[in-house]
């Protein structure tokens, strides 16, 4: 089912599903697991963040009973997990969740070392944006370039996700008033970002809005403007007249 088009069907899916699997082994085994991840992520969809943490913390309890064929599996509870937490602003647990997932892989693949993948490399930006909400400066300039450096070794300089990392770093310098680092790395996540996904999509207009206050900053006002008026086309196809960002 494709729960994000039919949220009540899938619902029902799942727990008749789960129904089923526990009326025959009990809380237990991989199935019964992989069904509470799934229904976690349906609820987590929805915004129903208490159902879908504890749906996520059956999938971690199940697991933790159970031998290596479920890693995939209570991998994606944590990571699932660590994002509602991080939506409800429980900043710590959500870390300790991205950590503890980084830590079982390393458990898994028997390595010291984090693996170079684009796995890691998305609990990486996940943790650099909790550390950039707790304040950790440091940290967040640590995870965020460990990220941009395993998504351009996995994906390339020119991929999505490495320029999704980029802005977020010229973002935080942005807050920071470095105009310098902020011209150049929005400026790189632009050029991947209208290549990739065009001028009307909405992050596309978020590269343009930053480089175009990089200009403002400096009273470049002149060259501001055809920056700010491409974020305004942007924002206004993709979010809407009445979008806050349209207003900013």
């Amino acid at each position: 089912e494709n729960f994000q088009q039919d949220f009540p069907k899938s619902l029902r899916c799942y727990e008749e599903c789960l129904y089923i699997r526990k009326s025959n082994v009990g809380d237990a085994g991989v199935e019964v697991a992989n069904t509470y991840l799934h229904l976690g992520c349906v609820h987590a969809s929805q915004d129903n963040e208490n159902k879908a943490i504890f749906c996520f913390e059956k999938v971690i309890m199940i697991c933790s009973a159970e031998d290596n064929e479920v890693e995939e599996v209570v991998d994606a509870a944590f990571v699932n997990k660590g994002q509602v937490l991080y939506s409800q602003g429980k900043y710590e647990e959500a870390l300790e969740c991205y950590q503890k997932t980084l830590d079982l892989r390393r458990k898994w693949t028997s390595e010291e070392e984090d693996d170079i993948s684009e796995e890691n490399a998305d609990v990486f930006r996940m943790k650099a944006l909790v550390f950039e909400k707790l304040g950790e400066e440091e940290e967040t300039l640590w995870t965020l370039n460990t990220a941009l450096a395993m998504y351009k070794a996995t994906l390339g300089d020119d991929h999505l996700s490495t320029a999704t990392t980029l802005q977020l770093l010229a973002d935080h310098f942005l807050r920071k008033n470095d105009h310098d680092n902020v011209f150049s790395l929005a400026s790189k996540a632009l050029e991947i970002r209208k290549k990739a996904l065009g001028d009307s999509h909405e992050d596309t207009g978020d590269s343009y809005f930053a480089v175009g206050m990089v200009h403002f900053a400096r009273n470049e006002f002149e060259q501001a403007q055809p920056f700010f008026e491409a974020s305004l086309s942007s924002f206004i196809e993709s979010r809407g007249e009445l979008h806050v960002s349209v207003a900013e």
